[in-house]
């Protein structure tokens, strides 16, 4: 992987875990791991939902999103390729628990939400960043401390 590849993704993971811990959506883990990850290049580790609301899934959108929102705050632009995966899995989260995904999925309200949350917390998601970048793969219990301490 070039370094320029590792630094967007360690930004596109990075704004996955910010929202996702300003949405209070528990955090296992993050890797740059490509063998770790279960989808590509590397990844976030949400436990799964036992149940899940309208309201949950609107909170999974704006957590989706926060990967390709981050990417284009950091290097004004997102790659398409970066938040497929990331839509099909709130689709497959909506299918799990009967819910319609519907319109408010890919309304531009839930990536605004996404990027208010970021522009809010540039130095969590900096952070965050740097960490993976450090370490490749950091856990959930590290991630909660680090966050509690620079998300406002």
């Amino acid at each position: 992987m070039f370094e320029a590849d590792e630094h967007r993704i360690a930004v596109h993971e990075a704004g996955h875990v910010v929202v996702g811990h300003v949405e209070g959506v528990p955090i296992k883990g993050v890797t740059l791991d490509a063998e770790e990850a279960e989808e590509g290049f590397g990844g976030v580790w949400f436990p799964k939902p036992t149940e899940m609301t309208e309201e949950d899934l609107v909170s999974r959108g704006r957590v989706a999103w926060a990967g390709s929102v981050a990417e284009s705050l950091v290097f004004d632009s997102a790659l398409q390729t970066s938040w497929r995966a990331d839509v099909m899995l709130v689709f497959e989260l909506s299918d799990e628990h009967g819910q319609e995904v519907g319109p408010f999925y890919v309304r531009d309200e839930v990536k605004e939400a996404a990027r208010q949350v970021l522009n809010a917390n540039r130095n969590a998601l900096d952070e965050v960043t740097r960490l993976l970048l450090r370490h490749g793969t950091v856990d959930g219990e590290q991630l909660t401390t680090i966050l509690d301490e620079v998300v406002s």
